[in-house]
Protein backbone atom coordinates (compact mmCIF):
# COMPACT_ATOMS: atom_id res chain seq x y z
CA UNK A 1 0.00 0.00 0.00
CA UNK A 2 1.37 3.38 -0.99
CA UNK A 3 0.52 6.48 1.04
CA UNK A 4 -0.99 9.30 -0.99
CA UNK A 5 0.60 12.72 -1.08
CA UNK A 6 -1.76 15.15 0.74
CA UNK A 7 -0.92 18.00 -1.62
CA UNK A 8 -1.53 15.93 -4.74
CA UNK A 9 -4.65 14.44 -3.22
CA UNK A 10 -5.98 17.91 -2.53
CA UNK A 11 -5.34 18.96 -6.10
CA UNK A 12 -7.13 15.86 -7.42
CA UNK A 13 -10.18 16.52 -5.24
CA UNK A 14 -10.27 20.14 -6.25
CA UNK A 15 -10.10 19.27 -9.95
CA UNK A 16 -12.82 16.62 -9.69
CA UNK A 17 -15.10 18.95 -7.74
CA UNK A 18 -14.65 21.65 -10.40
CA UNK A 19 -16.09 19.27 -12.99
CA UNK A 20 -19.27 18.63 -11.02
CA UNK A 21 -22.28 20.33 -12.60
CA UNK A 22 -24.82 21.76 -10.15
CA UNK A 23 -28.29 22.73 -11.35
CA UNK A 24 -30.62 24.64 -9.01
CA UNK A 25 -34.39 24.47 -9.51
CA UNK A 26 -36.64 26.65 -7.35
CA UNK A 27 -39.70 28.90 -7.32
CA UNK A 28 -39.92 32.66 -7.63
CA UNK A 29 -39.22 33.29 -3.94
CA UNK A 30 -35.51 32.83 -4.72
CA UNK A 31 -35.34 35.49 -7.44
CA UNK A 32 -32.65 37.69 -5.94
CA UNK A 33 -29.81 39.43 -7.77
CA UNK A 34 -27.18 38.42 -5.20
CA UNK A 35 -28.09 34.77 -5.68
CA UNK A 36 -28.05 35.12 -9.48
CA UNK A 37 -24.69 36.86 -9.38
CA UNK A 38 -23.10 34.28 -7.09
CA UNK A 39 -24.31 31.36 -9.22
CA UNK A 40 -23.15 33.01 -12.44
CA UNK A 41 -19.69 33.65 -10.99
CA UNK A 42 -19.37 30.14 -9.55
CA UNK A 43 -20.57 28.27 -12.66
CA UNK A 44 -23.74 27.03 -10.98
CA UNK A 45 -26.60 26.44 -13.42
CA UNK A 46 -30.08 27.51 -12.39
CA UNK A 47 -33.69 27.52 -13.56
CA UNK A 48 -35.77 29.69 -11.23
CA UNK A 49 -39.38 30.79 -11.42
CA UNK A 50 -40.18 34.46 -11.81
CA UNK A 51 -43.10 36.68 -10.94
CA UNK A 52 -44.74 38.40 -13.88
CA UNK A 53 -44.50 42.15 -14.40
CA UNK A 54 -45.40 44.73 -17.02
CA UNK A 55 -42.03 44.58 -18.80
CA UNK A 56 -42.22 40.82 -19.26
CA UNK A 57 -45.85 41.17 -20.28
CA UNK A 58 -44.84 43.51 -23.12
CA UNK A 59 -41.83 41.43 -24.19
CA UNK A 60 -43.91 38.24 -24.49
CA UNK A 61 -46.86 39.78 -26.32
CA UNK A 62 -46.24 37.83 -29.53
CA UNK A 63 -46.09 34.48 -27.69
CA UNK A 64 -49.35 35.14 -25.87
CA UNK A 65 -51.07 36.13 -29.09
CA UNK A 66 -49.75 33.01 -30.81
CA UNK A 67 -51.10 30.76 -28.04
CA UNK A 68 -54.52 32.43 -28.22
CA UNK A 69 -54.78 32.14 -32.02
CA UNK A 70 -53.59 28.52 -31.83
CA UNK A 71 -56.33 27.67 -29.35
CA UNK A 72 -59.11 29.38 -31.31
CA UNK A 73 -57.95 27.77 -34.54
CA UNK A 74 -58.22 24.32 -32.94
CA UNK A 75 -61.07 24.65 -30.43
CA UNK A 76 -62.83 27.89 -31.45
CA UNK A 77 -63.91 30.07 -28.51
CA UNK A 78 -63.05 29.34 -24.81
CA UNK A 79 -65.90 28.11 -22.60
CA UNK A 80 -65.20 29.50 -19.14
CA UNK A 81 -64.45 33.20 -19.46
CA UNK A 82 -65.97 35.79 -17.10
CA UNK A 83 -68.02 35.26 -13.95
CA UNK A 84 -70.59 33.06 -15.65
CA UNK A 85 -67.82 30.98 -17.19
CA UNK A 86 -66.17 30.54 -13.80
CA UNK A 87 -69.44 29.23 -12.36
CA UNK A 88 -69.82 26.82 -15.27
CA UNK A 89 -66.24 25.64 -14.78
CA UNK A 90 -66.76 24.97 -11.06
CA UNK A 91 -69.98 23.14 -11.84
CA UNK A 92 -68.23 20.93 -14.40
CA UNK A 93 -65.37 20.15 -12.00
CA UNK A 94 -67.89 19.20 -9.33
CA UNK A 95 -69.62 16.85 -11.78
CA UNK A 96 -66.29 15.22 -12.65
CA UNK A 97 -65.20 14.73 -9.03
CA UNK A 98 -68.58 13.25 -8.12
CA UNK A 99 -68.43 10.63 -10.90
CA UNK A 100 -68.47 7.24 -9.19
CA UNK A 101 -66.74 5.19 -11.89
CA UNK A 102 -62.98 5.72 -11.70
CA UNK A 103 -62.30 5.19 -15.41
CA UNK A 104 -65.08 7.55 -16.47
CA UNK A 105 -63.87 10.14 -13.95
CA UNK A 106 -60.31 10.01 -15.30
CA UNK A 107 -61.54 10.19 -18.88
CA UNK A 108 -63.74 13.20 -18.10
CA UNK A 109 -60.85 14.98 -16.39
CA UNK A 110 -58.53 14.30 -19.31
CA UNK A 111 -61.11 15.69 -21.73
CA UNK A 112 -61.54 18.73 -19.49
CA UNK A 113 -57.79 19.46 -19.39
CA UNK A 114 -57.16 18.49 -23.03
CA UNK A 115 -58.36 21.78 -24.50
CA UNK A 116 -55.08 23.64 -24.22
CA UNK A 117 -52.72 25.43 -26.59
CA UNK A 118 -49.13 25.90 -25.41
CA UNK A 119 -46.43 28.12 -26.84
CA UNK A 120 -42.87 28.59 -25.59
CA UNK A 121 -40.81 31.70 -26.12
CA UNK A 122 -37.75 33.40 -24.70
CA UNK A 123 -36.37 36.89 -24.33
CA UNK A 124 -33.54 38.79 -22.67
CA UNK A 125 -34.57 40.70 -19.58
CA UNK A 126 -32.88 42.71 -16.84
CA UNK A 127 -34.69 44.02 -13.78
CA UNK A 128 -33.50 47.29 -12.26
CA UNK A 129 -31.79 45.44 -9.42
CA UNK A 130 -29.96 43.03 -11.76
CA UNK A 131 -26.36 43.58 -12.82
CA UNK A 132 -26.89 42.06 -16.29
CA UNK A 133 -29.45 40.77 -18.76
CA UNK A 134 -30.50 37.16 -18.35
CA UNK A 135 -32.39 34.60 -20.37
CA UNK A 136 -36.10 34.42 -19.47
CA UNK A 137 -38.37 31.70 -20.83
CA UNK A 138 -42.12 32.16 -21.09
CA UNK A 139 -44.58 29.27 -21.12
CA UNK A 140 -47.86 30.61 -22.52
CA UNK A 141 -50.93 28.41 -22.17
CA UNK A 142 -54.35 29.32 -23.47
CA UNK A 143 -57.24 27.24 -22.10
CA UNK A 144 -61.00 27.50 -21.71
CA UNK A 145 -60.32 29.74 -18.70
CA UNK A 146 -58.14 32.14 -20.67
CA UNK A 147 -54.43 32.87 -20.69
CA UNK A 148 -51.94 31.31 -18.24
CA UNK A 149 -48.31 32.48 -18.39
CA UNK A 150 -45.32 31.24 -16.39
CA UNK A 151 -41.81 32.71 -16.49
CA UNK A 152 -38.46 31.16 -15.56
CA UNK A 153 -35.01 32.74 -15.59
CA UNK A 154 -32.01 30.59 -16.43
CA UNK A 155 -28.35 30.65 -17.40
CA UNK A 156 -28.53 27.30 -19.20
CA UNK A 157 -27.28 27.36 -22.78
CA UNK A 158 -27.56 24.82 -25.54
CA UNK A 159 -31.14 23.92 -24.60
CA UNK A 160 -34.33 25.02 -26.29
CA UNK A 161 -36.95 26.87 -24.25
CA UNK A 162 -39.22 23.85 -24.10
CA UNK A 163 -36.40 21.57 -22.91
CA UNK A 164 -35.42 23.96 -20.13
CA UNK A 165 -38.96 24.23 -18.84
CA UNK A 166 -40.21 20.66 -19.18
CA UNK A 167 -37.04 18.59 -18.75
CA UNK A 168 -35.30 20.69 -16.09
CA UNK A 169 -37.64 23.07 -14.28
CA UNK A 170 -40.74 20.85 -14.06
CA UNK A 171 -38.81 18.09 -12.27
CA UNK A 172 -39.11 20.06 -9.04
CA UNK A 173 -42.85 19.36 -9.04
CA UNK A 174 -42.15 15.68 -8.39
CA UNK A 175 -40.07 16.52 -5.32
CA UNK A 176 -42.80 18.85 -4.09
CA UNK A 177 -45.36 16.07 -4.46
CA UNK A 178 -43.21 13.80 -2.30
CA UNK A 179 -43.04 16.50 0.38
CA UNK A 180 -46.79 17.03 0.14
CA UNK A 181 -47.41 13.29 0.45
CA UNK A 182 -45.43 12.88 3.64
CA UNK A 183 -47.14 15.96 5.10
CA UNK A 184 -50.47 14.21 4.55
CA UNK A 185 -49.40 11.76 7.29
CA UNK A 186 -49.50 14.78 9.66
CA UNK A 187 -45.83 14.36 10.46
CA UNK A 188 -45.62 18.04 11.48
CA UNK A 189 -47.75 17.45 14.57
CA UNK A 190 -44.90 17.18 17.05
CA UNK A 191 -46.48 18.47 20.24
CA UNK A 192 -44.41 16.50 22.79
CA UNK A 193 -42.32 18.50 25.24
CA UNK A 194 -39.17 16.42 24.70
CA UNK A 195 -37.01 16.17 21.60
CA UNK A 196 -36.66 12.37 21.70
CA UNK A 197 -40.43 11.91 21.89
CA UNK A 198 -40.99 14.15 18.88
CA UNK A 199 -38.20 12.38 16.99
CA UNK A 200 -39.84 9.03 17.67
CA UNK A 201 -43.21 10.31 16.42
CA UNK A 202 -41.54 11.64 13.27
CA UNK A 203 -39.90 8.26 12.65
CA UNK A 204 -43.28 6.54 13.04
CA UNK A 205 -44.81 8.86 10.44
CA UNK A 206 -41.88 8.18 8.12
CA UNK A 207 -42.35 4.43 8.59
CA UNK A 208 -46.06 4.75 7.76
CA UNK A 209 -45.19 6.67 4.60
CA UNK A 210 -42.67 3.99 3.55
CA UNK A 211 -45.26 1.23 4.09
CA UNK A 212 -47.82 3.09 1.98
CA UNK A 213 -45.24 3.67 -0.73
CA UNK A 214 -44.31 -0.03 -0.80
CA UNK A 215 -47.97 -1.03 -1.15
CA UNK A 216 -48.40 1.42 -4.04
CA UNK A 217 -45.36 -0.11 -5.75
CA UNK A 218 -46.95 -3.55 -5.53
CA UNK A 219 -50.17 -2.14 -6.91
CA UNK A 220 -48.19 -0.50 -9.74
CA UNK A 221 -50.04 2.76 -9.29
CA UNK A 222 -49.48 6.19 -7.78
CA UNK A 223 -51.75 8.17 -5.53
CA UNK A 224 -51.81 10.47 -2.54
CA UNK A 225 -51.62 9.31 1.06
CA UNK A 226 -55.13 10.67 1.67
CA UNK A 227 -56.51 8.62 -1.22
CA UNK A 228 -54.72 5.54 0.11
CA UNK A 229 -56.23 6.06 3.56
CA UNK A 230 -59.74 6.34 2.14
CA UNK A 231 -59.31 3.20 0.04
CA UNK A 232 -57.44 0.81 2.34
CA UNK A 233 -57.41 2.14 5.93
CA UNK A 234 -60.74 3.83 6.62
CA UNK A 235 -62.59 0.60 5.88
CA UNK A 236 -65.06 -1.33 8.04
CA UNK A 237 -63.57 -4.80 8.57
CA UNK A 238 -64.47 -7.64 10.91
CA UNK A 239 -61.32 -9.13 12.45
CA UNK A 240 -61.32 -12.60 14.01
CA UNK A 241 -58.30 -14.27 15.57
CA UNK A 242 -58.14 -18.07 15.48
CA UNK A 243 -55.56 -20.72 16.16
CA UNK A 244 -54.60 -20.84 12.51
CA UNK A 245 -54.24 -17.10 12.09
CA UNK A 246 -56.12 -13.83 11.73
CA UNK A 247 -59.17 -13.53 9.46
CA UNK A 248 -60.50 -10.36 7.91
CA UNK A 249 -64.02 -10.08 6.56
CA UNK A 250 -64.91 -7.06 4.45
CA UNK A 251 -68.41 -5.73 3.84
CA UNK A 252 -70.01 -6.52 0.46
CA UNK A 253 -70.49 -2.81 -0.20
CA UNK A 254 -66.73 -2.13 -0.10
CA UNK A 255 -65.98 -0.59 -3.49
CA UNK A 256 -62.24 -1.45 -3.56
CA UNK A 257 -62.56 -5.09 -2.43
CA UNK A 258 -60.91 -6.43 -5.59
CA UNK A 259 -57.91 -4.13 -5.23
CA UNK A 260 -57.69 -4.92 -1.50
CA UNK A 261 -57.55 -8.66 -2.24
CA UNK A 262 -54.91 -8.08 -4.91
CA UNK A 263 -52.56 -6.12 -2.67
CA UNK A 264 -53.15 -8.55 0.22
CA UNK A 265 -52.10 -11.45 -1.99
CA UNK A 266 -48.99 -9.59 -3.15
CA UNK A 267 -48.11 -8.81 0.47
CA UNK A 268 -48.30 -12.45 1.47
CA UNK A 269 -51.93 -13.32 2.30
CA UNK A 270 -52.37 -17.08 1.94
CA UNK A 271 -56.13 -17.21 1.29
CA UNK A 272 -58.46 -14.85 -0.62
CA UNK A 273 -60.29 -12.36 1.57
CA UNK A 274 -64.05 -12.66 1.67
CA UNK A 275 -65.96 -9.66 0.34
Amino acid sequence: MVAADPEKTGETVKTSMARVEIVVRADGAFTDNELYKWMDENRVRYVLGMKDNHSLFVKTKQFRAKAQSKFKRKYEEPRYLGKSGKKAKNKRLKEISSTYDKDKRQQARQEFEHRRARVYGETSYAARSWDRERRVIARCDYTDSGLEVRYVVTNLTGYQARQVYEDVYCRQARCEMWIKSIKETRCDRLSCSQFKSNMFRLLMHALAYILIHQVQIRLEQNGSVTQFQRTFIHVAVRVRETRKGVEFQIARSYHAARTFRLVSKRLGAKTPLAA
